[in-house]
């Protein structure tokens, strides 16, 4: 979503028939992550990769995939994605969808959006090798 104003853009690779959160590839991390560059030339600077896993893994389970020592895994519970997520900047300054928005339960957001509840780290690129 480049139209997006975010702080860190995530280029997500998708799972055909799957959400990939089962998936565990450290050589193919579920999103890229880029900061934008500005100036004469712009484009985007790789800044780090994500993992995810499902909602309810164990620490264990996590520190298996990603040592907790270099990544912080963290959860996005109960965030409303809209139907059209292309169509409002949900991500930051949207007060109904997204990570500030007012909508918590899957009841609310069933009406105009689907409820994500996913764990996934972000591994910065002090810790990455490409």
């Amino acid at each position: 979503m480049p139209e997006q104003r975010q702080n860190v853009y995530h280029f997500i690779l998708e799972f055909p028939g799957s959400d990939g959160k089962d998936r565990f590839d450290p050589e193919q991390p579920r999103a890229l992550l880029y900061t934008k560059i500005d100036g004469p030339s712009p484009g985007y600077k790789l800044v780090g990769v994500m993992y995810m896993a499902r909602y309810g893994t164990t620490e264990d389970e996590l520190n298996a995939r990603v040592p907790l020592s270099i990544a912080r895994w963290h959860v996005h519970l109960n965030m409303c994605v809209p139907q059209q997520p292309g169509q409002r900047n949900w991500l930051l300054d949207d007060r109904t969808f997204g990570l500030n928005g007012s909508i918590t339960t899957e009841e609310a957001c069933r009406s105009g959006g689907r409820l994500l509840q996913v764990t996934s780290c972000r591994v910065d690129d002090t810790h990455l090798s490409v």
